[in-house]
């Protein structure tokens, strides 16, 4: 049965947070009138993942973390003042996707105050960026034990989570971080800054931190961690059957082993690993384009893809799905890091894609070639302890520069005024 578009024609987003946010805002400024932008998130606000390693170990900034979505659609003057967007349709939908089918998403609830009157959602193109499953010291939605109640969801709820994650690492005598990329530095580097008194372990399985960064990097943060007096464990992995519950919340001394048997003793346990794809709702209605680690193949122009057994690289995929585009950690995005500009990146050429496909479908006489992503180079910002980070500049030739004290908030108003508030609130 051919599929019937509703009077609104829809593009639904899920995922709110850095990627879909880069795609809703270009789709809603620039899609035409009868078209709507309809974003579905679990939580009612964006988690901004890179304050969490922070603002677990330092109090007093916890609502900064959870930015809400009221601001989503809008864009800034030059001023810095949020400009919403002429069309009053675009919406927000706090509620879980349970289902996806070609252009029908299940919902966990109806939303009528956004338009979506039935826990169903028809859609003419969708953009995937439900990210990942975060690693455990920074996921909410697995942490029923650390915040005292399952997440709802909504911004108290995850302030009360921020909180009782402070009083574990208050508690702990020691710490052992697991995982040298960026957040298991950050961890370590924070807990060891704001308390110097705690013993503070780190280790990695590689022989190099974040080892899809420039050597130079690792030279540098190891240098930080030693004036930290951090213990760094490089090359080895830890047994996790020496690893109790009680090592991932409370604050009792446990003794832990790596797979070589080196003993490390450690009050609290920091497993700084794991980050998986959210892309399950993908895996019934693409199977072919779920690669084993999880990821979602896509073409350069960012659409559903799997292999058409003829060629190499990207001229050997076929598109799937044609109106259904995946960005950010969900994606096999060509090597890219997992970082949120990327993310963001990726999703403004998607919606500039679905742009011009809608283009096509309004009856434009020119058809414009789709636009393709291209990585750029790797860049971050590392906080390594308070008042100390490091930026490598990706478009400055790698260049690493210091930053000496920086806000103890990591400057957390600059990304509310990217979600479309005039400062924190």
């Amino acid at each position: 049965m051919a599929h019937k578009a509703p009077l609104t024609r829809t593009v639904a987003v899920l995922g709110g947070s850095y990627g879909g946010h880069g795609a809703a805002t270009t789709l809603a400024h620039n899609l035409p009138e009868n078209w709507r932008v309809v974003v579905i998130d679990r939580n009612s606000h964006m988690n901004h993942l890179y304050v969490f390693p922070r603002y677990s170990v330092v109090p007093g900034h916890d609502h900064k973390a959870f930015i809400p979505y009221t601001g989503l659609f809008n864009t800034r003057d030059a001023s810095g003042t949020p400009i919403p967007p002429q069309n009053p349709r675009h919406a927000v939908v706090h509620a879980s996707v349970l289902a996806i089918a070609e252009h029908t998403l299940t919902l966990s609830r109806a939303a009528p105050e956004a338009g979506v009157p039935e826990p169903t959602l028809t859609f003419d193109y969708l953009v995937y960026a439900a990210g990942s499953h975060q690693p455990a010291p920074i996921d909410l939605w697995g942490a029923r034990n650390l915040a005292g109640a399952a997440c709802d969801g909504t911004q108290p709820a995850g302030v009360r989570w921020m909180q009782a994650a402070q009083a574990r690492v208050r508690a702990a005598p020691s710490v052992l971080v697991v995982g040298g990329g960026a957040l298991g530095i950050q961890y370590a580097t924070d807990i060891a800054s704001a308390y110097p008194e705690k013993r503070v372990t780190i280790l990695h399985s590689r022989a190099q931190l974040l080892p899809k960064f420039d050597a130079q990097m690792h030279e540098r943060i190891v240098t930080r961690m030693a004036e930290l007096k951090i213990d760094v464990i490089l090359g080895e992995r830890l047994d996790l059957s020496t690893v109790p519950p009680s090592a991932l919340t409370d604050s009792g001394e446990h003794v832990l082993r790596t797979l070589s048997g080196r003993e490390i003793r450690a009050g609290l346990v920091l497993l700084c690993t794991g980050q998986r794809p959210n892309t399950e709702l993908l895996s019934t209605l693409a199977p072919d384009a779920i690669l084993p680690d999880g990821q979602v193949r896509i073409t350069p122009t960012m659409q559903v893809a799997a292999s058409s057994g003829e060629g190499a690289g990207y001229d050997g995929l076929r598109v799937l799905h044609p109106h259904i585009f995946v960005i950010g950690d969900a994606a096999d995005a060509f090597g890219e890091c997992k970082l949120g500009h990327c993310a963001s990146s990726q999703g403004k050429v998607a919606a500039n894609n679905i742009l011009k496909l809608v283009r096509r479908q309004e009856g434009s006489t020119e058809e414009e070639p789709l636009d393709t992503y291209t990585p750029g180079p790797p860049g971050i910002k590392l906080s390594l302890g308070l008042g100390y980070g490091l930026f490598l500049r990706g478009s400055n030739g790698g260049a690493i520069d210091e930053m000496l004290n920086p806000p103890e908030d990591w400057n957390a108003a600059y990304m509310w005024r990217v979600f479309g508030h005039a400062g924190v609130h």
